[in-house]
């Protein structure tokens, strides 16, 4: 069964959700001028002044909002995929080309699986794909059953998308290997699997999100590459490169200015000795 979501719902969805993060944006860009500002005025060198930039990066980044994100994963038609690190939260974007999809996890400790089937929102997107959950003999543990459920329409903020959500499983699990086959009747479409809860936004994986979600945009929501930072993805590099360009100001200033210091001493300690010299031979 599948349930078809009017567009008004859709349309005051959409007005709410952008309405919630431009004011989340625009706090948080208040914050971070208002900060900055603060900061800089009261100290006085440029050395201090970077130390305490950074201090006020910090802290915005303590109070803005934090955005419930996956990290993309193209595998396209890849029917064989390794999921590393299975509680870390990732979204496998991928398409079924005649075969199902199997996912092999592995964890030498007990861990919660969580996993969650969707598929973008688009004019030919698929509600019917299945996900079934096997250990390492073989034997078929649980099923989320997409054909027979009800798929509600999401917004992922992160990235700016839509998708409609499909069937969830969370349980802890013991150590060990597990598999995960994805399919659906006639093995066709696009799908997202997601997979874990915890989320991780280190610089490393924030740089390959940039680098990955041109791509999701153009081949799974259809839409130009450009949109991909038309978000909070987008906000958050335009901020980073904003402060990396301050930072690299300050730095480059402050070695201009120890350098000129320098010079300067060297002119005046010249002068004096000059002087000195001048005035001993008139004496």
């Amino acid at each position: 069964m599948k349930l078809n979501v009017g567009i008004p719902d859709l349309c005051a969805q959409m007005h709410y959700s952008a309405d919630f993060w431009r004011y989340k944006i625009r706090s948080s860009v208040k914050l971070v001028f208002i900060n900055l500002f603060c900061f800089a005025i009261l100290k006085e060198s440029i050395m201090k002044n970077i130390l305490f930039i950074f201090a006020a990066i910090i802290l915005i980044l303590a109070q803005a909002p934090v955005a419930s994100a996956h990290l993309p994963y193209l595998e396209r038609d890849s029917v064989k995929i390794v999921a590393n690190d299975p509680e870390i939260s990732k979204a496998y974007y991928g398409w079924l080309g005649g075969a199902p999809a199997v996912y092999s996890i592995s964890s030498r400790k007990p861990f919660s699986l969580y996993l969650n089937l969707l598929s973008p929102q688009t004019d030919n997107g698929r509600q019917d794909y299945s996900a079934d959950i096997y250990d390492k003999n073989g034997e078929l543990l649980d099923k989320l059953d997409g054909a027979d459920y009800i798929w509600l329409v999401s917004y992922e903020p992160f990235a700016n998308d839509y998708y409609t959500k499909g069937p969830e499983f969370e349980k802890l699990m013991p150590a060990g290997d597990y598999r995960v086959k994805v399919y659906n009747s006639g093995n066709s479409g696009n799908y997202v699997l997601a997979i874990g809860k915890k989320e991780d936004l280190s610089p490393g994986q924030f740089a390959r999100t940039l680098a990955v979600l041109p791509s999701v945009k153009q081949e799974f929501f259809g839409r130009p590459w450009w949109e991909a930072f038309n978000n909070l993805v987008g906000l958050a590099a335009l901020v980073l490169l904003v402060v990396l360009l301050i930072v690299i100001y300050f730095i480059i200033s402050f070695f201009k200015s120890r350098k000129l210091k320098k010079r300067l001493d060297v002119e005046y300690a010249q002068y004096e000795d000059n002087g000195k010299f001048g005035g001993a031979a008139r004496g």
